[in-house]
């Protein structure tokens, strides 16, 4: 089964973390007839760029299915490098 999704909303921000990671843009994520908000793109301390979604305890709906949860990241990270990587 196909599941579309799109990357909506992507806006930069600028949060340190208690782990030394600093979140560089939050994100929503459209899956008919859903929207979750307020995905993170994380930079980690070594560089790397990381992607979180929020789980139920903060948006009362998660994503369990593995392949969609990649996807979601892979997409983002992708539309965030796009947009605005470099810029910062």
């Amino acid at each position: 089964m196909q599941i579309e999704f799109e990357i909506t909303n992507m806006r930069p921000a600028s949060d340190m973390l208690e782990t030394g990671s600093e979140v560089v843009a939050l994100f929503d994520v459209e899956i008919f007839p859903f929207r979750i908000r307020d995905g993170q793109i994380r930079k980690r301390p070594a560089g790397e760029l990381w992607v979180t979604l929020p789980g139920r305890k903060t948006s009362c709906i998660w994503i369990s299915e593995g392949e969609l949860i990649e996807a979601i990241r892979t997409e983002a990270r992708a539309f965030y490098m796009e947009r605005f990587d470099g810029q910062r």
